[in-house]
């Protein structure tokens, strides 16, 4: 919930179907208003549609790359929350996201970490 008492509405882009499938599920049951995509393709017009509360994505794309994408999105919206949602387990890769800004998270983590990253990103930005 943000502190209008609203469901944090919270934009997933991840390139695997299966993934973005879960984990919305798991997050919409957990409370949260989850949109997900399986490409950043067009993410200037989801940005203004969805005006999401946060935006989780998958670091490793075939299309962009995710930090990619976080830059774009930045340059829309610089104070929009961000969390780097990653396979890799890459020190340099956590270093380098949050010296950008960015919220890293590691998908082997779980939900219960994504949770955590997702409510680190929107106390950052408040």
């Amino acid at each position: 919930m943000t502190s209008t008492g609203e469901r944090v509405r919270v934009l997933l882009i991840d390139d695997d179907a299966k993934m973005v499938r879960l984990v919305r599920s798991i997050l919409r049951d957990d409370g949260f208003d989850v949109v997900g995509l399986t490409s950043p393709a067009d993410i200037a017009a989801q940005i203004q549609m969805l005006d999401p509360h946060v935006v989780v994505l998958d670091k490793v794309m075939p299309e962009r790359d995710g930090l990619d994408v976080a830059e774009d999105i930045r340059e829309l919206r610089p104070d929009q929350p961000i969390v780097i949602f990653s396979s890799l387990f890459d020190r340099r890769l956590n270093q380098e996201t949050r010296r950008l800004g960015y919220v890293y998270c590691e998908k082997a983590g779980g939900i219960d970490q994504l949770e955590d990253a997702i409510k680190e990103a929107l106390t950052r930005a408040t």
